[in-house]
């Protein structure tokens, strides 16, 4: 009994590349737009309310890149109690 032992395409392996680099390419594309676009709300906020945040304006770019793990997270995270606990 023979075994069928498919033919190696090298027309479809290189389209397969092309698609999985052309979906990686895009990913990064859709991945930049959503950083510009934190980093400009980031911006929009005033002092006050990024203070309240726990973030200074200078800080902005340091945390969109930890937020999109671009970067080791450095800031202490601090959890508040829940209500009627201390």
């Amino acid at each position: 009994m023979t075994t069928y032992k498919p033919r190696s395409n090298p027309v479809r392996a290189a389209l397969s590349s092309l698609l999985a680099r052309f979906a990686r390419v895009q990913q990064r594309l859709r991945d930049a737009g959503s950083k510009a676009a934190a980093r400009r709300t980031l911006m929009q906020l005033n002092d006050a309310t990024l203070r309240d945040l726990g973030m200074d304006r200078t800080e902005i770019g340091s945390v969109v890149s930890e937020a999109f793990g671009d970067a080791e997270r450095s800031r202490l995270r601090l959890r508040r109690p829940s209500r009627g606990r201390l």
